[in-house]
């Protein structure tokens, strides 16, 4: 089998150290490793909540010490689990407008994944309540519309075996989204 080239790849789901989890890599160690593949993009995500700040100072540091070298980006993103607030508006817009690229839905907050993990989900996140798209959450897909970009589905609670608001691959639909384009996802 020959070599596969990774040239312009763009990796939509990283987990990088710091993590309360072990991670192969740290944050500039996975941008040194973008760089040599020549990949063109990764975006780094934690549970925990955002990784803008550090998508922010990986790029610095990539302007620093290869100044301009090559057309690598770091990009980060928001996960809506309970150490942001949960379904936060607030959070979600402040991330966009530092940079996001994605906006996870809970993940390990989700209360899909608290009974996956056999975990009481008294404290879960919920999406959906009575049926329904939470309220807050509607006005978060906005905000990623008018951006041009969907949220990511994270561990969101199932219907019928799948995800709510995702096919079985795991991708949001969109099919309850206020205001989509078709358009979303376009300029990363």
């Amino acid at each position: 089998m020959g070599t596969v080239s990774l040239k312009g790849v763009i990796d939509m789901h990283v987990h990088s150290n710091p993590d309360i989890r072990h991670r192969r890599y740290d944050d500039f160690e996975l941008m040194e490793a973008g760089i040599r593949v020549g990949a063109r993009a990764i975006v780094i995500k934690t549970h925990q909540g955002t990784t803008v700040d550090r998508a922010f100072l990986c790029n610095r540091h990539n302007e620093i010490v290869h100044q301009g070298d090559n057309d690598f980006i770091m990009f980060g993103s928001v996960t809506m689990n309970r150490q942001m607030g949960g379904i936060n508006p607030w959070a979600v817009e402040s991330g966009l407008k530092l940079g996001a690229k994605v906006i996870w839905l809970p993940t390990q907050s989700a209360r899909n994944n608290m009974l996956k993990q056999n975990q009481d989900p008294a404290g879960c996140v919920d999406v959906i309540r009575d049926g329904r798209v939470v309220p807050e959450l509607s006005d978060i897909f906005r905000a990623c519309v008018a951006r041009g970009m969907l949220p990511g589905c994270g561990g969101s609670e199932e219907r019928g075996g799948q995800e709510a608001g995702s096919d079985s691959s795991g991708v949001v639909d969109g099919g309850n989204i206020p205001g989509r384009s078709g358009e979303a996802g376009k300029g990363l």
